[in-house]
């Protein structure tokens, strides 16, 4: 009989109350040493034309999170829950973790107290439809709205991103807190702000931030008031690349203030009344908290990378699943803890693919064989859960209709009501309209 191992409940969700914005001098002084760059924060320069004031009335709704659960996550292990439910923030499912993994799986509080699931629509028959899955491909795939097979491996992708169609044509704000790229540190991610398309690019890219880059970095150390001179040495040894000249927008004691906020939190433990372990993804998450609290982004996308240790170790694969959960829970709970964003945020979770069938050679301390992702069938199998307020989006139910990660695109675009302003691009996705009410 398998071991039952449930997490406990556990109601509490992050709270920002100990952070507090950066004094009137650490305002004064960053003016003068620009916060960000080629680094783990980068911000684009002035939008050139096109973010200007826009009507609301095609809008559904203002604010929309869309979470790239990445690194391959199979079917078996998430919604059929072969192990056991390990997503239980986000799936119903009263399925103890199977025995054979039981040890190797950390107990999670629940911040939700009821599934994320039970509050929008599970699409369970979605694809990634090409026979390329590698995860900076799908990334690009899920981003531009178009399967992309031959991109470059640090190299930015040659159609116009989400964020770049966004601000372009449809940025509610005319500011640079409205739209964010919060990633992995490792590999091409960041290119990912922006595109080499000549209509729309870096005039047009994301605010972007790699928190566990900042996490790695000694400039945390930092971060709470101490010498501003060693400051200002640190941040353009670790973050300044050569944008020192650049205009921007977003004002760069705002930058400070957010950078003070993770690393007070950071120093005091993130998380820490749930005596959890941190992995990048949870790094990823609670920056994408703190964002939310401090500047409540229009458009907000955050990537996971942390399961991607499947190939070699399918315990930690499953382990890492269950830690994005709980972050997902987190992030979940920051939305509904949030006036503003309660009732007019759409949060939409998918994985850009997932993993074989049939297992690899590698075997990990419980016995079992790692998995990997090479195109079969079954690695090309995922699911799509878009959650969101009742007036907004159906309520505990299943999808009828068959989708693909290159509909999450012209989906967002319905909801912050640029569809047709892009109708030009011919993207081959469809909207998900069975999710809306």
């Amino acid at each position: 009989m398998p071991a039952t191992k449930k997490p406990k409940q556990h109601a509490k969700t992050f709270s920002n109350e100990n952070t507090r914005p950066a004094s009137t001098s650490r305002r004064k002084f960053v003016q003068n040493s620009l916060l960000y760059g080629s680094g783990a924060l980068a911000i684009p320069s002035y939008l050139k034309g096109g973010n200007r004031l826009f009507s609301t009335s095609n809008r559904k709704v203002n604010h929309v999170v869309l979470c790239l659960f990445a690194g391959g996550i199979r079917n078996f292990e998430s919604l059929e829950q072969r192990e056991g439910n390990l997503m239980p923030n986000l799936l119903f499912g009263e399925g103890p973790i199977h025995s054979s993994i039981a040890s190797g799986i950390d107990t999670m509080p629940l911040p939700c107290s009821r599934p994320i699931a039970s509050q929008g629509v599970l699409f369970d028959k979605f694809k990634y439809d090409s026979p390329i899955t590698l995860h900076y491909n799908a990334h690009a795939s899920i981003l531009t709205g178009r399967y992309i097979h031959d991109i470059e491996l640090m190299k930015p992708a040659p159609h116009p991103t989400l964020f770049e169609m966004y601000r372009k044509h449809h940025a509610l704000r005319n500011n640079h807190s409205n739209t964010w790229w919060v990633c992995d540190q490792g590999g091409p991610f960041p290119f990912l702000r922006s595109s080499s398309d000549g209509q729309y690019g870096q005039a047009y890219a994301a605010n972007m931030i790699q928190p566990s880059s900042l996490a790695n970095s000694p400039l945390l150390q930092h971060t709470l008031p101490k010498n501003e001179e060693q400051l200002a040495m640190e941040l353009r040894s670790q973050l300044l690349g050569n944008s020192l000249d650049q205009p921007h927008a977003l004002s760069k004691a705002s930058w400070l203030d957010l950078l003070h906020d993770f690393g007070k939190a950071y120093h005091h433990g993130i998380w820490r009344e749930d005596s959890i372990q941190l992995n990048d993804d949870m790094l990823n998450i609670f920056a994408s908290c703190l964002i939310l609290k401090r500047y409540a982004p229009e458009l907000l996308v955050v990537n996971m990378q942390d399961s991607d240790i499947g190939h070699s170790n399918f315990t930690s694969y499953c382990n890492n699943m269950h830690k994005a959960d709980y972050a997902l829970g987190k992030l979940w709970s920051t939305i509904q803890e949030n006036d503003k964003l309660r009732d007019d945020t759409v949060l939409i979770v998918l994985p850009e693919f997932g993993r074989n069938a049939g297992h690899n050679s590698v075997i990990d301390a419980y016995g079992r064989y790692a998995v990997d992702h090479t195109g079969d069938d079954i690695s090309k199998q995922s699911f799509c859960l878009i959650a969101g307020p009742p007036h907004i989006v159906h309520q505990g139910q299943m999808a009828q209709m068959d989708g693909e990660v290159i509909d999450v695109l012209p989906t967002i675009a319905h909801l912050l009501g640029f569809k047709d302003k892009i109708q030009p691009l011919n993207l081959p996705g469809k909207v998900l309209y069975e999710a809306f009410v």
